[in-house]
């Protein structure tokens, strides 16, 4: 997938994440449909690659991380009752 960006600025490649700018908000999708947005190692590095390219960006004020699927949610789910755990 290709990174949507405001006009003029450069885009990035990722296959299993989008990523969009609105205002001063990141939005980043987690795109692996095929997968359950299962986490890769592949995925991990374009995620890792996404956070640092907004984080340079001085007019991103927030970062926002969703999924593609439904399943998503359920997973947040799970990593939320999994740290109140520990």
């Amino acid at each position: 997938m290709i990174a949507r960006t405001k006009p003029g600025e450069c885009a990035m490649a990722y296959r299993n994440l989008v990523v969009d700018r609105k205002d001063r908000v990141g939005l980043i999708t987690l795109d692996r449909p095929e997968a359950m947005n299962a986490l890769s190692s592949d995925l991990m590095a374009e995620l890792a690659r996404a956070l640092d390219d907004l984080e340079a960006d001085a007019g991103i004020g927030a970062i926002v991380l969703t999924g593609s699927v439904s399943l998503w949610k359920r997973l947040i789910g799970y990593v939320c009752v999994y740290k109140r755990e520990l």
